[in-house]
């Protein structure tokens, strides 16, 4: 079955091996056959950002960044940490999208 998403509604998306669980902020969540890899590509333009291997956000979701460990909270409750790896990228990325608001 081929389901309309709205963008805004996506908090995050959590990669389960070779498929994705997309979170909704109605509480659904969305299996599809896509890796995160390819999902980060496509999604980048449209406020989502990778914070670590698992993990996509949509920035738009971002209630709280606690430093120094770089928890990020999001709507629903949901804490994530922001890798090393990812965090430069992560910052980068949030101080580019706030200049287009």
């Amino acid at each position: 079955m081929i389901k309309s998403i709205n963008i805004s509604d996506i908090i995050y998306i959590e990669a389960e091996g070779p498929y994705s669980e997309i979170n909704l902020v109605n509480g659904e969540i969305i299996v599809i056959c896509k890796t995160l890899k390819r999902l980060d590509r496509g999604l980048s333009g449209y406020g989502f950002i990778r914070i670590n291997r698992r993990i996509i956000i949509n920035i738009t979701h971002i209630i709280q960044i606690n430093k120094p460990k770089f928890v990020v909270k999001l709507t629903g409750d949901f804490s994530f940490i922001i890798s090393k790896r990812y965090k430069s990228r992560f910052l980068f990325f949030l101080q580019k999208w706030m200049l287009k608001i």
